[in-house]
């Protein structure tokens, strides 16, 4: 049966799973996403690993790309490690 003479069904018109994009820094993929938590603070381990990924680098460089854009590792009350900015955090930067 030739492509042409198929019959079409729901699935030919269903939209395709879409990739993430990648981004080559830790800057450009902060300033990509809307103003929400994320962009205030960043959990050190799992969400680090999640920006490495979508980078294509390494955990330790995106914690480096997080320190050079202004970003300071504090513990937070829960005794977890969070990226926060320093001018949230009532540091000047």
């Amino acid at each position: 049966m030739s492509s042409a003479a198929r019959q079409l069904s729901l699935f030919d018109f269903r939209q395709k799973r879409q990739r993430r994009t990648s981004h080559p820094t830790v800057e450009e993929y902060l300033s990509s996403l809307v103003e929400s938590r994320l962009t205030r603070e960043v959990y050190d381990n799992r969400e680090v690993r999640k920006i490495a990924r979508i980078c294509g680098l390494h955990s330790e460089e995106v914690r480096t790309d997080l320190k050079r854009c202004g970003y300071e590792k504090i513990v937070n009350p829960n005794g977890l490690a969070v990226w926060i900015r320093k001018e949230e955090a009532g540091h000047e930067a």
